[in-house]
């Protein structure tokens, strides 16, 4: 898929999919992308370009490490650093971790279905 200057997509598909960065892009242009699918994505570069990865934490790359069993996840959320996270499941809890995911803490919301689902949003630590 080419890409467009500040524009956004969801890679939605089985198999990988790869995203080819703009041709003729400006200082400042941003490219997003959300993986949705169960295949993932990457970024391919154009002859001479390149890619800054300064504003991305230290640990990308590094292997992620199950905790638990598999849960019917509905939200995810992530302080800028990704130091804070929290997680809803469907079954009724909240899961907070506040060093990067290494330890969870379950918090049981007495819900027994869906708690929420709303857009994206800046996350601030309340816990």
């Amino acid at each position: 898929m080419q890409a467009s200057p500040n524009t956004g997509y969801k890679a939605n598909s089985g198999a990988q999919v790869v995203i080819t960065l703009p041709s003729d892009v400006a200082v400042g242009d941003v490219v997003r992308v959300s993986g949705v699918g169960t295949g993932g994505w990457k970024i391919a570069q154009n002859a001479g370009q390149s890619i800054s990865a300064t504003d991305i934490p230290s640990a990308i790359g590094v292997p992620w490490s199950a905790r638990d069993s598999a849960r019917n996840w509905m939200s995810v959320a992530s302080s800028a650093d990704g130091r804070f996270l929290a997680a809803a499941e469907g079954g009724g809890k909240v899961y907070t971790s506040s060093d990067a995911g290494a330890t969870w803490t379950a918090h049981d919301t007495g819900a027994t279905g869906t708690l929420f689902r709303s857009p994206p949003q800046t996350m601030e630590r309340s816990w």
